[in-house]
């Protein structure tokens, strides 16, 4: 799968869930989900240091490219990806939590008044 030609709406602060969903998807397809992992070990299988770096870089590039320039100085200065990744992800799925919930609340407190139609 060519995912160079995928297109990821960037971070905004109100799509939180899909963008990281969208992120993950490419991440898995180019193995490289592990780095944004709590723990960002070093792959059992890889040997080359500027291999496991040039990958480091990758998931970064992916992440800066994909939120907007607000989000970029929350986490410029970090090194690892899945600092990085922690950071946004707390930032926004707590926003996104109680965007959901306010929802809910506005939905269970329509209701209809007598005599009205649908």
């Amino acid at each position: 799968m060519d995912t160079s030609k995928l297109s990821v709406e960037k971070l905004n602060g109100k799509n939180y869930r899909i963008w990281a969903a969208q992120i993950k998807a490419i991440l898995s397809t180019k193995r490289l989900i592990h780095y944004i992992r709590i723990k960002s070990e070093t792959p059992r299988d890889a040997t080359d240091k500027d291999f496991v770096e040039r990958e480091k870089q990758q998931v970064v590039a992916t992440l800066l490219c994909t939120i907007e320039a607000k989000f970029v100085q929350l986490i410029m200065d970090k090194e690892e990806p899945h600092e990085m990744w922690h950071i946004l992800e707390n930032s926004h799925k707590s926003k996104c939590a109680a965007a959901q919930l306010t929802l809910r609340n506005k939905f269970m407190n329509l209701k209809m008044k007598p005599g009205s139609t649908v």
